[in-house]
């Protein structure tokens, strides 16, 4: 091995310049490199690296590893400036990267670390523009074949404080947690562990605030940005509880893309998950979307960065908000009234209601809420002199409705567990009695469609006169149906149309089946003259057809799995494919 004191330019094995002199000690084997911190002779922690030859085509034949070690108290931050590797994604059938940013010990062999992603193509949307290692060390891997090559990479690297991600006391044996006392650190920030760049698969870590008696915790996400997947996060998330640990009541769950948004504990203690999954975007030959590309909210592109959190452990809050939480307990009822009603309500103050339906692996709830009464004072136009707040989808800005004056307004119904009501009189001249309202939790399905009147739970209807074509699916898609459902799906198409469904998703356990029954009716007097029936089992039809004026489609399920489908209804003329599984 040679070591290269200065800024060193070598032909075939790529150009590298740590600093403006020779700021750090590289090593070359091959087309090998190991760029390690602690043989650093100034305080200068970064430099570029590049793939062999840059910026001309590299070699054939490649098999390089970049390996960056840093101090304990390290960690290591690469960013991408050019890329042009041949390949298709998400195969990469001829040349690519490997990055690997959970590296514990730095010679470890590849094939037990954790792979980050493999990356091919030409341009920097193509892979995460900002890498940072959940440990002190990060390695690259280059590899090329034997036919026409192209320009390569460029990157720059630094080793940046590790203490920015550590900042309370760590979690024993190894796991990625941390305990932040009030007492030693009342306030400050916290990121998840690879904040600002793009966060591994498969990571769970964990934050216990903890402070003491008469004290309460505010907490605001200044950045989230997480991959959303469904309206409940079914797969990267963001969890927070009322309490020291995670069998403490549920203050929220976030996923998608938010800004500044705060909560306050109840008490003293506020605890933390931050988990991430795999497996959010099936590859189809059809089409190929990066994870940061597959994600929206809110028409901004969720680039998987992961959350960046102010915290604050004081007793200052423990007299600001008169809140209030309204837990299910399935299917429950409950009732909630403003403050000294039915006499007037105090002036100055603002009080939160948390009404939060159950969500776990076999409960999921949406709240509704009905006004008996409602008696905040207008003053002229607006809501100017206190107002109630309303929140119907779990976020905490931009309430979907602000409600003041006397007139009783329709019942409300959120779009997840969480429905949140705002109370707040700190601009009022005039005191009103307030308000009074039932609580009412509802099973949630998560399907699209009509729910039947005939009083059973999952039972959807789908009629042609209203739209032609549409979208349904299994109780959560895609997160897993809980045990024991019975659903119906019942379509009702016009004279002359005929039916369609086409599945797109079919994953059920073994013992779970879909019938699929079609019945003919005389519209006289509704009598079923005929009724025909087929059950699938764990592989579902790719088309099911009905040549009948009305098709029911029932599901009866006693596991966990998966579900997708989409139907469309056409003339009787227009024919429909034969082909059936």
């Amino acid at each position: 091995m040679d070591e290269l004191s200065w800024c060193v330019g070598v032909p075939g094995l790529g150009f590298f310049q740590p600093g403006i002199l020779n700021l750090l000690n590289i090593f070359l084997e091959d087309c090998d490199v190991t760029v390690n911190s602690s043989l650093s002779i100034t305080s200068s922690k970064n430099g570029t690296i590049s793939s062999p030859n840059f910026p001309f085509p590299y070699f054939p034949n490649l098999r390089c590893i970049y390996r960056f070690i840093g101090l304990p108290t390290e960690r290591v931050r690469i960013e991408f400036k050019e890329f042009e590797v041949k390949g298709v994604p998400p195969s990469c059938l001829q040349d690519y990267i490997d990055i690997y940013t959970q590296v514990e010990k730095p010679f470890q062999d590849l094939l037990d670390i954790p792979l980050h992603g493999r990356f091919c193509g030409s341009g920097l949307d193509l892979l995460p523009n900002i890498l940072i290692s959940m440990h002190n060390a990060l390695i690259i891997g280059f590899y090329t074949d034997h036919i026409k090559e192209e320009k390569g990479f460029l990157a720059e690297y630094s080793f940046i404080d590790d203490s920015l991600y550590l900042v309370g006391t760590p979690a024993p044996f190894n796991q990625c947690g941390q305990t932040i006392y009030g007492t030693s650190k009342p306030s400050g920030f916290i990121y998840s562990p690879t904040y600002p760049g793009v966060y591994p698969d498969n990571v769970f870590c964990f934050y216990h605030l903890a402070g003491i008696q008469r004290q309460r915790i505010k907490l605001t996400f200044l950045e989230i940005d997480l991959y959303s997947g469904g309206d409940h996060c079914p797969y990267d998330y963001i969890l927070i509880y009322d309490g020291p640990t995670n069998n403490s009541e549920i203050i929220n769950t976030f996923c998608g893309h938010r800004n500044n948004v705060t909560l306050f504990s109840s008490s003293s203690n506020l605890y933390i998950e931050f988990s991430t999954k795999s497996g959010r975007l099936e590859s189809t030959k059809r089409t190929y979307l990066h994870p940061w590309e597959s994600s929206k909210s809110d028409d901004v592109i969720v680039q998987r960065r992961g959350f960046k959190a102010f915290y604050e452990i004081s007793g200052a809050f423990v007299d600001l908000e008169c809140d209030q939480m309204v837990l299910s307990t399935k299917e429950s009822n409950g009732v909630i009234k403003s403050p000294n009603f039915p006499y007037n309500f105090p002036l100055k103050i603002r009080c939160n209601y948390y009404i939060d339906g159950l969500e776990d692996k076999q409960n999921l709830e949406k709240a509704k809420i009905e006004f008996d009464y409602l008696n905040i004072p207008k003053v002229r136009d607006g809501c100017n002199n206190g107002h109630l707040k309303v929140y119907l989808k779990g976020q905490i800005d931009k309430p979907d409705d602000i409600l003041c004056g006397t007139t009783t307004p329709s019942p409300l119904t959120s779009s997840n567990p969480r429905l949140l009501l705002t109370f707040d009189t700190i601009d009022a001249n005039y005191a009103g009695k307030g308000f009074k309202a039932k609580i009412q939790f509802l099973t949630d399905f998560a399907i699209p469609g009509t729910p039947a009147t005939d009083g059973l739970k999952c039972h959807f209807i789908y009629k042609s006169t209203s739209s032609n074509q549409g979208a349904f699916n299994s109780p959560r898609h895609p997160s897993n149906y809980p045990d024991d459902s019975a659903c119906i799906y019942e379509f009702i198409s016009a004279k002359a149309e005929q039916i369609r469904i086409t599945f797109e998703t079919f994953k059920l356990e073994n013992d779970t089946k879909w019938v699929l029954k079609s019945a003919l009716n005389f519209a006289s007097d509704g009598e079923v003259v005929r009724e025909v029936g087929r059950e699938f089992q764990r592989k579902g039809p790719e088309k099911a057809k009905a040549d009948l004026a009305k098709e029911c489609l029932t599901r009866v399920t006693s596991a966990r799995e998966q579900g997708m489908e989409i139907y469309e209804k056409r003339k009787g003329h227009e024919q429909l494919d034969e082909q059936q599984s």
